[in-house]
């Protein structure tokens, strides 16, 4: 038996995001076989209208901490302690045997981060198919939405960095592989369709620009695509432009 912790980030605002929630948990539960792999699932949701409800088959936990996306996998990573965590977004569909195709590719190269497949990812375009032959590489072959790890890897690469709380997160976790000559690998048969997008659609244009303008621009200064003195300039003036909309 292996287990697996699986954080889930979850808003469930409305019913249709709770019922996302629901669908990603239910999916992830039949894709594999119960004797075979236990999923360990910890949901971390974000909306506090919602506690004390409990998502089925979970242990869901409400931080006190405003949202932060790389914070809230910091924390389900401390609740958590087995060899294998998977990063989930909560609007996944899980296929059949994805997480026993990844722990054999584990198995059979020396990689100790796998992303998930999704047709719809452009990947056809590249001559990418499903069941095909795994891939190694970095940010454009990642699948931030759904991306499983052995937890070994944090002692080398460090917790996520919170300070980027939203988008570039995933650009940020590359960037750091790359720092630290490891990769990515992308297992063609370990199939999970990402729905998309309805998270950030629901919320209101200022925080929106908060969770997508600023991280992008510490990720620029953080990985030299920016100077310090550009970084402050562009971070206080936008900082003054969102905080006056109404």
């Amino acid at each position: 038996m292996t287990n697996i912790d699986i954080i889930i980030l979850s808003y469930a605002k409305n019913d249709h995001l709770k019922q996302l929630t629901e669908q990603s948990i239910s999916t992830l539960l039949e894709s594999e076989d119960p004797e075979k792999i236990n999923f360990n699932v910890v949901v971390v949701e974000s909306n506090k209208e919602l506690e004390p409800f409990q998502f089925k088959n979970t242990n869901t936990i409400y931080p006190k901490e405003k949202f932060n996306f790389n914070k809230y996998h910091n924390i389900g990573l401390r609740l958590t302690s087995n060899k294998y965590v998977c990063f989930c977004n909560n609007d996944l569909i899980f296929h059949k045997n994805w997480a026993s195709n990844i722990l054999l590719a584990f198995e059979n190269q020396d990689v100790k981060c796998a992303s998930t497949y999704w047709e719809q990812y452009h990947l056809g375009e590249r001559g990418i198919y499903p069941n095909s032959k795994n891939i190694m590489g970095g940010r454009n072959i990642f699948s931030g939405w759904c991306f499983l790890i052995d937890r070994s890897l944090i002692s080398k690469i460090g917790f996520f960095d919170e300070k980027i709380n939203f988008w570039y997160s995933d650009d940020d976790f590359c960037k750091n592989l790359e720092k630290h000559n490891l990769a990515n690998l992308l297992v063609t048969n370990a199939e999970v369709t990402h729905v998309g997008g309805y998270s950030l659609n629901n919320i209101d244009k200022k925080q929106k620009l908060k969770y997508t303008l600023f991280p992008q621009l510490y990720y620029e200064y953080k990985w030299g695509y920016r100077s310090l003195f550009s970084y402050i300039v562009k971070y206080s003036w936008n900082y003054i432009r969102i905080n006056l909309l109404k």
